[in-house]
């Protein structure tokens, strides 16, 4: 999770920015957010949620302020959106419309910031093939998973010089 996580909790549930190690990178790639959708707005109505995230102009949140923490930690960040939930619904599908706000708000945060692309899973996923999916419908299976890996790689050679 990104949001309102104080202290020694944040650590103990390993928030997105307390994982961050420590050093410099070549890229940094990262996601998040759908967590707090759904744990803090357990998929109804997110409005709040999303402005604490990010704004809807993308300049501001807690997700913008993070990409602008690793400005100085990598020569190039890699927002990596999710890929789509399944044509089975699962966990996350209450959220899809919430999901679709994130997405929209991190391409436009990625979009002010040179030093971010905004990479988006969806891209090379099928949400019918379910062989992308894990039993869970969250997560993805190794199929998934190389898929998505192999997009990124793809674009980190075309960004990168």
């Amino acid at each position: 999770m990104f949001s309102g996580t104080p202290g020694l909790r944040r650590l103990i549930q390993r928030d997105i920015p307390a994982q961050l190690p420590a050093g410099t990178w070549d890229v940094i790639v990262v996601n998040g957010g759908g967590n707090d959708l759904a744990r803090k707005c357990g998929c109804a109505p997110c409005d709040a949620t999303l402005d604490t995230l990010v704004a809807a102009d993308g300049k501001t949140g807690e997700i913008p302020a993070f990409l602008d923490l690793l400005y100085h930690r990598g020569r190039h960040v890699i927002w990596l959106d999710y890929f789509p939930v399944s044509v089975r619904g699962g966990p996350f599908a209450p959220c899809i419309d919430a999901l679709a706000t994130l997405e929209t708000r991190m391409e436009l945060a990625a979009g002010r910031r040179s030093w971010v692309s905004f990479v988006d899973a969806g891209d090379v996923y099928d949400r019918r093939d379910m062989s992308l999916y894990a039993r869970d419908l969250i997560h993805p299976t190794p199929k998934g998973s190389a898929r998505i890996a192999g997009h990124l790689l793809r674009e980190i050679l075309t960004r990168m010089p």
